[in-house]
This record gives C-alpha cells, sequence and structure tokens, in this order.
C-alpha cells in the first residue's frame, strides 16, 4: 500500500452515512482506482463479515466479487502459506508527527517479522 499512496497524489472523498449513522471514506488513486478496490482485490484486506448487511451497494458488491477472486487465488491474507506474510507492528515513542518532522526525506530502516 505504501508504494501506492506514500508520495502520490491522491484523492479522499467523504461517502454520506449509510444506515450505521457512520461516514466512510474513500481514496482514489491518481490513475483513478479506488485504493480500497486494490487492496481488497491483491487480498491485503478483507471485508468485515457484517459490511453493509443486508444492504445493496454497489460498491460493496464489487467488493465482495474482488474478495472471492482473491480467495480464490489464494492472494494475500487468503494464501494457504507463509510466503509473503509480513507482520507490521509500529511502535511509535513521540507522536506521529514529530515523528514525520523529524525523518521527514531519509530513509529508515525496518524489520520484519517472518
Amino acid at each position: 500500500m505504501r508504494k501506492l499512496v506514500v508520495d502520490k497524489d491522491v484523492q479522499f472523498t467523504v461517502q454520506p452515512a449509510s444506515n450505521s449513522g457512520r461516514d466512510y471514506g474513500l481514496v482514489f488513486l491518481a490513475d483513478g482506482r479506488s485504493l480500497l478496490e486494490v487492496l481488497v482485490s491483491e487480498g491485503q484486506v478483507r471485508l468485515r463479515d457484517d459490511s453493509h448487511k443486508g444492504e445493496k451497494n454497489a460498491l460493496v458488491e464489487k467488493l465482495r466479487v474482488s474478495e472471492e477472486q482473491a480467495r480464490n487465488a489464494g492472494k494475500g491474507i487468503w494464501s494457504t502459506t507463509d510466503d509473503g506474510y509480513i507482520d507490521a507492528r509500529y511502535d511509535f515513542p513521540i507522536s506521529a508527527q514529530s515523528f514525520l518532522e523529524e525523518h521527514k526525506g531519509s530513509q529508515i530502516t525496518g524489520e520484519f517479522l517472518v
């Protein structure tokens, strides 16, 4: 996801509240693709089991199809092996804004737990 959005132009829109009373936001990449659709189709995220339960919504239906395709293809979290699994944990000893200001423009090494 970082390769898609960090230091890239994106567009953010707020979706009006549905039956849940919550507002939702959608992020669109510079090429017009929905970040959510990309992540679901690559198996990087999954839909909540109760997402828009009973609600007929074109976006939710499209995401359900993409999720099923990712599951059938064994992509990302649907993989049957541990290959490519990354456990990402972020512990900031200071505020995220202070961390950004301190390290902006510099490379930071990371640790992956496999």
